[in-house]
């Protein structure tokens, strides 16, 4: 069984959101220490499902998978935009793609 928890980190990372034994589970909130975060779903501790994440250099919405971009997600950076498919981490498959 889960509970609802913030843990924060010694080098500043902080996640707020649902817990089971310890690993993020559920919908939750982790913050990195440079500032960057994420807010989604996860599963055994990897972000898993549906999320949003914010860096420095992009913005990224859409579907994860075992901790990487997969299946339909939307990735807004400097100059480029995408709209489409990802696998493993990279874009693959049917999508739209801008760039300046």
């Amino acid at each position: 069984m889960g509970y609802e928890g913030i843990a924060v980190f010694k080098d500043g990372r902080l996640y707020e959101g649902h817990l089971e034994n310890n690993l993020r589970q559920g919908e939750g909130l982790f913050v990195q220490s440079d500032r960057s975060w994420y807010y989604g779903e996860y599963s055994n501790d990897k972000k898993d499902g549906q999320g949003l994440e914010v860096n420095k250099n992009c913005t990224y919405q859409g579907a994860f998978v075992n901790g990487l971009r997969h299946g339909t997600g939307t990735l807004v950076a400097k100059n480029v935009f995408y709209n489409g498919e990802w696998r493993l981490g990279i874009i693959h498959g049917y999508g739209l793609l801008e760039n300046d």
